[in-house]
């Protein structure tokens, strides 16, 4: 079973749609974009997203008719529509991985109790579960294996988690890898908006700034800031892939590197996740990135631009073996020597 074909075959009408959707997320709001796209496609009935609502849906995605986006922060809000649900979708992300913290633990109970008292479908499609996470994820995870109908793993070390708790487990790729299939027309506007902002017209060098939790810290902004500084020849773009409403800051750290050197340009993500994807295809030629992010990279890769592969996670590592990478990095090895040998080889 592979994600599109789940997605043509399966009766979704009154389902719920979950993710860490409105979080201001580059890669989550991807992946509900592509969502969106089919579930539009299906023509499905009475859908239901859960949206966060820390950014605004329509600054991020294209309105579906008839697909509902309801506001997660209100509690009675979620559970009239979870009750409601005859399915429950998680769609997409790493989510028991090293990342994993109290807010999965809580929506790996609601799923465990969704399928055990509510009785309702589960599906779990392109999702990600790593033995990078913890005790409390390994638990969480088994509940929800327990409770799902079908679980379309995005990788070979999802698969062999899930595959022993679910018998319907099935190996596909991440949703992403769907998006080529959406059309460049639809987000022209958006396009529009990229190009204005960042005005390439020469080699330019992307670079992206996670939000890392205490327990995995690293080198890498410290790293990023000499390079930038012992390049001053060449045209850098540091950006967050997260809201800088969100993540503040990750904007004081930019707004610190800029101070210190002239060749950089900062933004952070407020706009549509797929007119990314068209602005690096665009200009694929002139553009070099570095990003330690899974969706930025894998966005790099589908618009045919080089970039950098350092890995944090497992997740990172999971998708270099899919894409056949065959050197990569991890990003506490990481060395100034190798992000000025990457540049180097443009």
């Amino acid at each position: 079973m592979k994600i599109e074909e789940f997605l043509k075959n399966t009766n979704l009408d009154n389902s719920l749609l979950i993710g860490y959707y409105g979080g201001g997320n580059f890669g989550d709001e991807l992946l509900l974009e592509v969502l969106l796209h089919f579930l539009k496609k299906g023509n499905f009935k009475d859908v239901k997203v859960m949206y966060l609502s820390y950014v605004s849906f329509d600054n991020y995605h294209k309105r579906v008719e008839g697909i509902k986006v309801v506001d997660i922060r209100s509690k009675l809000n979620f559970i009239y529509e979870f009750v409601k649900s005859r399915n429950i979708v998680i769609g997409g992300g790493g989510i028991w991985g090293l990342d994993f913290n109290r807010n999965v633990f809580v929506l790996s109970l609601l799923i465990f109790f969704a399928r055990s008292i509510f009785l309702k479908k589960v599906y779990l499609v392109g999702i990600g579960y790593y033995k990078s996470t913890t005790r409390i994820g390994n638990l969480a995870a088994f509940l929800v294996g327990k409770s799902s109908n079908l679980i379309i793993a995005r990788d070979a070390e999802t698969f062999n988690n899930f595959k022993n708790i679910c018998r319907e487990t099935y190996l596909d790729q991440d949703i992403a890898f769907l998006l080529p299939g959406l059309s460049r027309d639809d987000y022209t506007d958006d396009l529009l908006k990229l190009e204005n902002k960042f005005n390439i017209n020469s080699k330019t060098v992307f670079i992206t700034i996670r939000r890392f939790q205490k327990k995995h810290q690293n080198k890498y902004q410290k790293l990023i800031k000499e390079l930038i500084k012992k390049n001053n020849g060449l045209y850098f773009v540091l950006m967050l892939l997260e809201a800088g409403s969100v993540y503040e800051d990750g904007i004081v750290a930019m707004n610190e590197i800029r101070n210190e050197c002239h060749n950089v340009f900062i933004a952070d993500y407020e706009y549509n996740p797929v007119a990314l994807y068209y602005f690096f295809k665009k200009h694929r030629d002139d553009l070099l990135i570095i990003s330690p992010q899974f969706h930025g990279q894998l966005v790099a890769h589908l618009a045919g631009v080089k970039f950098l592969p350092v890995g944090y996670d497992n997740k990172n590592f999971e998708l270099f073996k899919i894409l056949n990478v065959k050197k990569y990095y991890n990003i506490n090895q990481l060395t100034l020597q190798d992000l000025q040998s990457f540049v180097d080889n443009y």
